[in-house]
């Protein structure tokens, strides 16, 4: 498969990007106050779902969402391509194998889930049938 992002997208401000390790840790921290809603979500029907971590992060990163997915009865896949370096031409086509190897593997449906620029990912890879 060849593929370019066809989109052009501004970085982010340099201020989000230094706050950001001190964002996600009051994140990490106030997840529990969350817990009873997340709680009181219905189950999922067993499909796979492909999640994408955000920019600098990896598969460890989604290891909460990832073990959600899996209580609310959904079958989680990390991405597999190691740590998310940006918007790169390898790390699509390896997500978009990942995905393929999934269909081929359960043929059903398969959901994806992006963390920040993992959304960006999650987005480009669902134009693909």
């Amino acid at each position: 498969m060849s593929y370019v992002l066809k989109e052009k997208f501004r970085p982010p401000s340099q201020m989000l990007n230094l706050t950001e390790p001190v964002r996600a840790m009051f994140e990490l921290g106030t997840l529990h106050l969350s817990e009873p809603w997340l709680n009181s979500l219905r189950g999922g029907d067993g499909h796979p779902v492909l999640v994408i971590p955000g920019f600098t992060a990896g598969d460890r990163s989604t290891v909460v969402m990832r073990n959600f997915l899996s209580a609310l009865g959904y079958l989680p896949c990390g991405w597999k391509q190691g740590v998310n370096f940006g918007a790169r031409h390898e790390l699509f086509e390896g997500a978009y194998e990942v995905l393929l190897g999934l269909h081929q593997e359960y043929g059903c449906r398969i959901s994806i889930v992006g963390q920040s620029l993992g959304g960006i990912y999650g987005r480009e890879l669902a134009k693909y049938n």
